[in-house]
This record gives C-alpha cells, structure tokens and sequence, in this order.
C-alpha cells in the first residue's frame, strides 16, 4: 500500500499581514513608552496647551466593481489636525487612489473632517472618525470612456496606534471601516491605514 503525499502552499493574506503590525505596534506601545520619546500628554496631563500636527497618510482597502473588476487598493493623501491637548481634535483630510485593472482604471478621491481624541488612560491608543465626501470615475483604459462615475459621502470611525519616533514625529497605524454609498463600485468595507506626522503632540 503506498500513500499519496501533497504538498501545499500556505498564503497569507496582505490584510492580515498588515492587521497583525498594527495589533504589534498597538500593545507595544505601553511596553516600549519607557524608553521612547513621551507625548506631551505623559508629560503632563493637565496642560491646556494647544497642539496640532499635518502629514501624510497611506492607506490599503479592497475595491470592486462590474466586468470583473476588482482588487487592492493603495490611496495615498495628507491630514492635519489641532485643539487642545485634553480635548477631541478636529481636523482635515484628502486622499486619492487609482486601481489598475486589465480593462478598467478606478480613480477615487476623498475630502472630509476628522475628530479625534485619545482614549483614558492610554493616551497611545484613540479613535478618530473621517466624514466628507468624494468622488469616483471607472473607465476603459482603452478609449477613456467612463463605465461608471459620481459622487459619495462617507463615514469613516476607526481605532488609532500611536508610536512617538522622536519629539516632534509621530506614526500612527489605524484600522477602521468606511460607510459610503455608490452604485456600480464597491469601496466600502475594512481599510487599515499608516500616517507620519510632524507636529506638537
């Protein structure tokens, strides 16, 4: 009797790659505040003092649409945000992403406000909410001709990494889910996001 052995591949996939680093820097971060730079909040944290930061922001999502159309999304924009050290923050964004298929092309653009505030007493760990609006136009990358284009609004609530890399630069991981309404292409769902800031923290 001979037994048949088979081999397979294990994958896995980029989500979860990139779920389980931002999980990594999430619980590092009360482990590891010793010895990096401290947020003016563990300095002290009653001051009234103001503080706001700009920089840019990386983001992967998941995409699709008619004719098979579909895949990884990579959006790249900037953010900027002040107030009060102990108070919600509120702020800009934008972002654009563009999904090459091998007939169609996406283009997506977002602008809204964010608000945002830390979490007690973790001040490495928030959430933030992202509200506006956007655009979005799939078409042939043949001839230009536009399949499917129009506007949306969205919502956007999401858990926040904070990890201080010197005094004055910050990189937050976020994982978060966008609410939005369009028809013919599908970009609501999860989205996990990176965001180098320069700033007063």
């Amino acid at each position: 009797m001979s037994v048949l052995c088979r081999q397979t591949q294990l994958r896995i996939p980029a989500t979860s790659l990139l779920l389980a680093g931002w999980l990594a820097l999430v619980l590092a971060g009360p482990a590891g505040a010793v010895g990096s730079p401290r947020l003016l909040v563990e300095v002290n944290p009653r001051s009234a003092q103001n503080v706001g930061a700009g920089g840019l922001t990386f983001r992967y999502k998941r995409v699709s649409g008619p004719m098979g159309f579909g895949g990884d999304m990579l959006m790249w924009g900037v953010r900027g945000f002040g107030g009060r050290l102990n108070d919600p923050k509120i702020g800009l964004m934008a972002g654009l992403g563009t999904l090459n298929g091998n007939v169609l092309k996406l283009n997506l653009r977002q602008f809204g406000v964010t608000l945002e505030n830390g979490f007690r007493p973790d001040p490495r760990f928030k959430w933030r909410v992202n509200f506006g609006g956007g655009s979005y136009d799939l078409k042939s990358r043949i001839n230009q001709y536009s399949v499917n284009k129009g506007s949306f609004t969205f919502l956007e609530p999401m858990l926040v990494g904070v990890h201080p890399l010197t005094r004055h630069i910050i990189l937050e991981v976020a994982a978060g889910y966008t609410f939005a309404g369009s028809t013919g292409v599908r970009f609501e769902g999860l989205f996990l996001e990176a965001n180098l800031l320069l700033g007063l923290f």
